[in-house]
Protein backbone atom coordinates (compact mmCIF):
# COMPACT_ATOMS: atom_id res chain seq x y z
CA UNK A 1 0.00 0.00 0.00
CA UNK A 2 2.87 2.27 0.78
CA UNK A 3 5.95 3.39 -1.71
CA UNK A 4 9.26 1.92 -0.91
CA UNK A 5 10.76 4.84 1.12
CA UNK A 6 12.83 3.06 3.54
CA UNK A 7 10.84 2.71 7.36
CA UNK A 8 8.90 5.66 6.54
CA UNK A 9 5.65 4.27 5.86
CA UNK A 10 4.46 7.19 3.55
CA UNK A 11 2.17 10.25 3.80
CA UNK A 12 -2.24 10.95 2.56
CA UNK A 13 -0.52 11.62 -0.70
CA UNK A 14 1.02 8.47 -1.54
CA UNK A 15 -2.24 6.48 -0.97
CA UNK A 16 -4.02 5.42 -4.25
CA UNK A 17 -7.96 5.36 -4.86
CA UNK A 18 -7.57 1.76 -5.24
CA UNK A 19 -5.59 1.29 -2.02
CA UNK A 20 -8.70 3.13 -0.06
CA UNK A 21 -11.09 0.93 -2.08
CA UNK A 22 -9.14 -2.35 -0.88
CA UNK A 23 -8.95 -1.43 3.00
CA UNK A 24 -12.88 -0.71 2.43
CA UNK A 25 -13.28 -3.98 1.38
CA UNK A 26 -11.38 -5.20 3.83
CA UNK A 27 -13.16 -3.50 6.56
CA UNK A 28 -16.54 -4.30 5.31
CA UNK A 29 -15.22 -7.98 5.24
CA UNK A 30 -14.74 -7.46 9.15
CA UNK A 31 -17.90 -6.65 9.32
CA UNK A 32 -19.55 -9.18 7.86
CA UNK A 33 -17.36 -11.46 10.13
CA UNK A 34 -18.91 -9.69 12.99
CA UNK A 35 -15.45 -8.30 13.68
CA UNK A 36 -16.63 -4.25 14.47
CA UNK A 37 -14.12 -2.95 16.62
CA UNK A 38 -11.42 -4.29 13.76
CA UNK A 39 -13.16 -2.44 10.91
CA UNK A 40 -13.83 0.49 12.74
CA UNK A 41 -9.79 0.58 13.26
CA UNK A 42 -9.62 0.05 9.63
CA UNK A 43 -12.20 2.96 8.83
CA UNK A 44 -10.58 5.23 11.21
CA UNK A 45 -7.14 4.40 10.02
CA UNK A 46 -8.66 5.76 6.47
CA UNK A 47 -10.34 8.81 7.95
CA UNK A 48 -6.65 9.80 8.92
CA UNK A 49 -5.30 9.64 5.91
CA UNK A 50 -8.97 11.12 3.56
CA UNK A 51 -11.26 12.80 5.97
CA UNK A 52 -13.15 13.55 3.31
CA UNK A 53 -13.60 10.20 1.83
CA UNK A 54 -17.97 9.94 2.19
CA UNK A 55 -17.33 5.98 1.89
CA UNK A 56 -15.06 6.22 4.40
CA UNK A 57 -16.69 8.24 6.41
CA UNK A 58 -20.47 5.73 6.08
CA UNK A 59 -18.68 2.49 6.74
CA UNK A 60 -17.11 4.33 10.08
CA UNK A 61 -20.25 5.90 10.75
CA UNK A 62 -22.35 2.24 10.15
CA UNK A 63 -19.86 0.20 12.30
CA UNK A 64 -19.94 3.00 15.53
CA UNK A 65 -24.00 2.79 15.40
CA UNK A 66 -23.86 -0.65 15.09
CA UNK A 67 -21.38 -0.93 18.03
CA UNK A 68 -23.57 1.78 19.88
CA UNK A 69 -21.11 4.15 19.89
CA UNK A 70 -23.73 7.04 19.08
CA UNK A 71 -22.18 9.88 20.11
CA UNK A 72 -18.81 8.74 18.45
CA UNK A 73 -20.49 8.33 15.24
CA UNK A 74 -22.63 11.99 15.12
CA UNK A 75 -19.43 14.19 14.21
CA UNK A 76 -19.02 11.80 11.70
CA UNK A 77 -22.55 11.36 10.53
CA UNK A 78 -22.38 15.31 10.35
CA UNK A 79 -19.54 15.49 7.97
CA UNK A 80 -21.12 13.25 6.01
CA UNK A 81 -24.38 15.61 5.87
CA UNK A 82 -22.00 18.49 5.45
CA UNK A 83 -19.59 16.78 2.44
CA UNK A 84 -23.43 15.86 0.63
CA UNK A 85 -26.23 16.95 1.23
CA UNK A 86 -28.41 15.27 -0.91
CA UNK A 87 -27.38 12.06 -0.21
CA UNK A 88 -29.94 10.75 2.88
CA UNK A 89 -27.22 8.31 4.30
CA UNK A 90 -26.06 11.45 6.55
CA UNK A 91 -29.03 12.67 7.58
CA UNK A 92 -30.32 8.73 8.59
CA UNK A 93 -27.02 8.23 10.58
CA UNK A 94 -27.15 11.31 11.90
CA UNK A 95 -31.22 10.67 13.02
CA UNK A 96 -29.97 7.36 14.92
CA UNK A 97 -27.27 8.75 16.39
CA UNK A 98 -29.29 11.65 17.63
CA UNK A 99 -32.32 9.26 18.74
CA UNK A 100 -29.75 6.37 20.60
CA UNK A 101 -28.61 9.66 22.47
CA UNK A 102 -31.64 10.98 23.70
CA UNK A 103 -32.02 14.22 21.29
CA UNK A 104 -35.25 13.53 19.80
CA UNK A 105 -36.20 17.12 18.11
CA UNK A 106 -32.69 16.32 16.55
CA UNK A 107 -33.83 13.24 15.13
CA UNK A 108 -37.44 14.37 14.52
CA UNK A 109 -35.57 16.41 11.88
CA UNK A 110 -32.92 14.07 10.38
CA UNK A 111 -35.70 11.65 9.64
CA UNK A 112 -37.61 14.03 8.00
CA UNK A 113 -34.82 15.11 5.54
CA UNK A 114 -34.89 11.81 4.62
CA UNK A 115 -38.09 11.42 3.31
CA UNK A 116 -37.81 14.55 1.84
CA UNK A 117 -35.25 12.99 0.03
CA UNK A 118 -36.76 10.02 -0.45
CA UNK A 119 -36.13 9.93 -4.05
CA UNK A 120 -32.46 9.48 -3.20
CA UNK A 121 -32.75 6.48 -0.77
CA UNK A 122 -31.53 3.23 -2.74
CA UNK A 123 -32.65 1.03 0.34
CA UNK A 124 -36.20 1.41 1.01
CA UNK A 125 -36.19 0.00 4.57
CA UNK A 126 -34.44 2.77 5.42
CA UNK A 127 -37.62 5.33 4.67
CA UNK A 128 -39.66 2.50 6.26
CA UNK A 129 -37.65 2.79 9.36
CA UNK A 130 -37.68 6.63 9.62
CA UNK A 131 -41.39 6.72 9.08
CA UNK A 132 -41.47 4.07 12.25
CA UNK A 133 -39.30 6.29 13.89
CA UNK A 134 -40.55 9.41 13.38
CA UNK A 135 -44.34 7.98 14.62
CA UNK A 136 -42.79 6.90 17.63
CA UNK A 137 -40.64 10.21 18.29
CA UNK A 138 -43.37 12.64 17.62
CA UNK A 139 -45.58 10.57 20.00
CA UNK A 140 -42.69 10.64 22.93
CA UNK A 141 -42.22 14.38 22.02
CA UNK A 142 -46.41 15.37 21.87
CA UNK A 143 -45.48 17.40 18.11
CA UNK A 144 -47.32 16.58 14.62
Amino acid sequence: MFPATGDRPGTPEDILPDDIEFVIGAANAKVRAGKLDDAIRMYMFLAELGPFNYRVLQGLTNCLLMRGLFVQALPFATLMVDLQPRNPHGYYFSGLACWSSGHHREAIEDFEIVLHLKDEVKDLSILTECEMLLRHLRKDTGTA
